[in-house]
């Protein structure tokens, strides 16, 4: 081959590599600008108590930086932060019996989401009216998923190894506890617990606290999931689980883990149960698994 001929073929190769490396380089910067965010309505259950929440994930597709443009971040920091202060606001001026739905709304240049329900005064005492709407003045870049359209989250035996376990978690029962505990509503932002007490011993109190620890399994080893905040605290408040009930309450862990990453996780908390006439509770330390 003469050098004319070699330098047609560099050329051509040289092409090649060109539009391949712009036709990568343009699919990435796509997915950069568009990443996949969802909202999906959280369903806590239990009794007189019922409480459907918007909670918003977001999933990044690119390898560019954190994986989805500055603007998406705001969006999602806006949308937590008017969220967030009316769950705030309903369970410091409401108790049982409790119920609250929540739509979502986008068109028109804004998000609208709104609350709607009936809820025990704190104060009162009476049965009032819950109507509430936060009103963010940008259209969310979000697919809604309301109930009819979220796939089923199938609790059983969950296996890490095996495939299409993503945003699944292990059911667990602990008979010295005398709880079983899953999770639902799993997003990369938080999850559900549901706690069913399997015994009948009315003498016994069983309750779990707000505190807890995520941790994820890196190269076989469950590690402490790293915290973006160094000085954090939990609400020492205990949530009392009846005999043979059922009680739910969603965890929001972004405003201490971030957004996690696609992975295996496991949240750990205590159970505690107390005998009638006993000094002080037993802890009973739990460790649930989930696969995001």
């Amino acid at each position: 081959m003469n050098g004319k001929k070699k330098r047609h073929v560099i050329l051509i190769v040289l092409a090649v590599v060109a539009l391949a490396a712009g036709i990568l380089g343009g699919r990435e910067l796509w997915l950069y600008e568009h990443p996949e965010i969802q909202i999906r309505f959280s369903h806590d259950r239990s009794e007189d108590l019922y409480r459907s929440y918007p909670i918003c994930s977001i999933r990044s597709r690119s390898h560019i930086g954190q994986g989805y443009a500055k603007q998406y971040g705001e969006e999602l920091r806006q949308y937590w932060e008017a969220t967030n202060e009316v769950f705030v606001w309903i369970s410091e001026q409401y108790r049982k019996p409790l119920y609250v739905t929540s739509d979502v709304t986008i068109g028109d240049g804004k998000t609208v989401i709104s609350f709607r329900g009936t809820g025990t005064s704190m104060t009162t005492g009476e049965t009032e009216e819950i109507h509430r709407d936060c009103v963010l003045d940008f259209e969310m870049h979000a697919e809604v998923l309301r109930s009819e359209e979220e796939p089923e989250l199938t609790v059983s035996d969950w296996n890490p190894e095996e495939e299409g376990q993503q945003n699944q978690a292990e059911t667990i029962y602990d008979p010295e506890a005398g709880v079983t505990v899953t999770l639902r509503d799993i997003s990369n932002i938080g999850a559900s617990i549901v706690i069913r007490r399997e015994d009948e011993d009315a003498g016994t109190e069983v309750t779990y606290g707000d505190a807890y620890i995520l941790q994820r399994r890196i190269e076989g080893e469950w590690q402490d999931a790293e915290t973006i905040i160094d000085d954090y605290g939990f609400t020492m408040i205990g949530h009392t689980v009846g005999c043979g009930e059922e009680v739910s309450n969603f965890y929001k862990w972004d405003w201490l883990y971030g957004v996690l990453e696609p992975g295996e996780y496991r949240m750990v908390y205590d159970v505690f149960r107390k005998t009638e006439g006993a000094g002080s509770a037993q802890k009973y330390r739990e460790y649930i698994r989930f696969q995001l």
